[in-house]
């Protein structure tokens, strides 16, 4: 049994989640998108009337359920676990994404019901980009030292990371339908995310157009050489520019690990910790709601003073930013272990390979493809500096459109074998 019978309910929550989880934190409502999002699971219960049989994959659920005893366990022995409550919370915003993958899997959408699905999150995107532009233009709102872009509505480093995301569906449905329209589209995300001057976004979105080269040229010696000079005059191009080279000295100074005195910048403070805590606390970690998750910031930890760094600009609660949530690699690794880690990683990274698991590969489509491994690598890769994975945004996109396609897939495997 399987729900689907009204993609525009799903694609009206996606369209107004993506928008909501990137707003400004002073403009949005503490916790809108989450009330949003509750909504959007009672609309999923309804629809499965409560009592039918809800699909999953059987590696991933066996997966998720391990995960989640380890943080029952964790929860009982870590010397640092907040009270009950807090855990549960913990936890179930740590496998949100997985939730929303189950969630999503039940969606079996035909190939036609994909694309459309695919092309609403593309307009969306398209139109958070033209009131970015047009507040760059007409308000000037707060900037990047030199970058033309900027935004008082919406986070610009999410906002980036998103461009990168709208990227690689233009590509996709440019492979599924031929239409110039797409390519159009993608060159113009490119010159976005270009505009912003975010390095991590930068740096995703020459990988997205490295694959796509390596996938559209059938001469491979040609296609690695095309990302060659691309790269090459990216490169040039960027380092012409004198904001975005101070810039790119400037974060190459601040993440130089060799320099003691980076530990009291709070990103490198919390990925050495993580490292640190890794060792100490092996294999499970310090427990959910301890390092770098949302309990920290209701109730705190002792996590921090116990490693020294609660004093730390951005982690000390006595200053008026709060970076404590800023690196999500560091957070999982702290908080799960290298245990969880290790689960964390294989249900992220599950729409990538079970296609191949699944022998999927003579039926997964170029289009198809091209999602299932570049929207979750390049969120993850975008991830060491941002925390992406629990928004939103990148929740539907990764998780979600993920899963739907999985779906599909498996679908038609069932009817070719059945054949």
């Amino acid at each position: 049994m399987c729900v689907g019978r009204n993609s525009n309910i799903l694609s009206f929550f996606s369209s107004v989640l993506i928008v909501t989880s990137i707003l400004n934190r002073g403009i949005a409502i503490s916790g809108l998108d989450y009330i949003i999002y509750f909504l959007f699971i009672v609309y999923f219960l309804i629809e499965t009337d409560y009592v039918r049989r809800i699909v999953v994959p059987k590696r991933y659920f066996k997966v998720l359920i391990v995960l989640v005893l380890l943080y029952i366990i964790n929860a009982l022995f870590s010397e640092f676990s907040p009270s009950f409550p807090y855990v549960v919370l913990g936890s179930l915003f740590t496998i949100l994404p997985f939730l929303h993958f189950v969630v999503n899997y039940n969606y079996n959408f035909s190939e036609e019901k994909i694309s459309e699905y695919i092309d609403v999150l593309i307009k969306t995107i398209l139109i958070i980009v033209a009131f970015v532009l047009m507040e760059s233009v007409l308000f000037n709102p707060t900037k990047y030292v030199g970058s033309p872009i900027g935004s008082n509505i919406f986070m610009i480093g999410f906002f980036a990371s998103l461009c990168n995301q709208g990227l690689i569906l233009s590509i996709s449905q440019y492979f599924r339908h031929k239409e110039r329209k797409y390519i159009y589209c993608a060159a113009f995300l490119v010159c976005v995310i270009m505009l912003t001057f975010q390095i991590k976004a930068i740096v995703g979105m020459c990988l997205i157009l490295a694959g796509y080269f390596f996938i559209n040229f059938k001469n491979k010696v040609r296609a690695v050489l095309t990302i060659a000079v691309c790269f090459v005059l990216s490169a040039a191009v960027m380092w012409s520019i004198p904001a975005f080279q101070v810039k790119l000295l400037k974060y190459i100074r601040i993440y130089d690990i060799t320099n003691e005195e980076n530990n009291n910048i709070a990103r490198i403070a919390l990925y050495h910790t993580s490292f640190r805590i890794a060792e100490d606390y092996f294999p499970l970690g310090t427990g959910q709601g301890t390092y770098g998750s949302i309990p920290v910031n209701i109730v705190g930890s002792d996590v921090y003073a116990h490693y020294d760094i609660d004093e730390v600009y951005g982690i000390s609660d006595k200053h008026d930013v709060d970076f404590k949530m800023d690196t999500h690699w560091s957070s999982v690794l702290g908080e799960s272990g290298v245990l969880g880690s290790f689960l964390y990683l294989i249900l992220m990274t599950f729409p990538m390979f079970e296609c191949r698991k699944n022998r999927l590969g003579s039926y997964l489509s170029k289009p198809n493809m091209f999602i299932l491994f570049f929207s979750t690598g390049v969120m993850m890769l975008e991830s060491l500096v941002l925390a992406l994975p629990n928004r939103f945004a990148f929740m539907f996109i990764y998780s979600g459109l993920s899963a739907i396609i999985l779906r599909h897939e498996a679908e038609k495997v069932k009817s070719s074998t059945l054949k």
